[in-house]
């Protein structure tokens, strides 16, 4: 589409050499999830250096993983079951 269009472009003129963390970090707070979500819709259009860029936005659209924690603190919210 047009953003991924643009964002390519964008991101071949800065450089893969002079792309930094901070340029990453600033993406990641001024692209909306929506923004970051169509983007990795459209990564196939993009070279690998920016397909990368685009997969590190999209993990920080991502709540925490819960496989990655070593338990579920989600498993004290399970329904109770009432019959016993």
């Amino acid at each position: 589409g047009k953003l991924v269009g643009l964002f390519i472009q964008a991101l071949k003129h800065v450089g893969q050499k002079n792309f930094r963390e901070s340029d990453l970090q600033t993406l990641m707070r001024n692209l909306s999830n929506e923004k970051k979500q169509q983007l990795m819709m459209d990564i196939a259009m993009a070279p690998a250096w920016i397909a990368d860029v685009i997969r590190e936005l999209e993990q920080s659209t991502a709540p925490i993983s819960l496989p990655r924690l070593r338990y579920n603190p989600l498993q004290f919210l399970q329904p109770i079951d009432s019959t016993s």
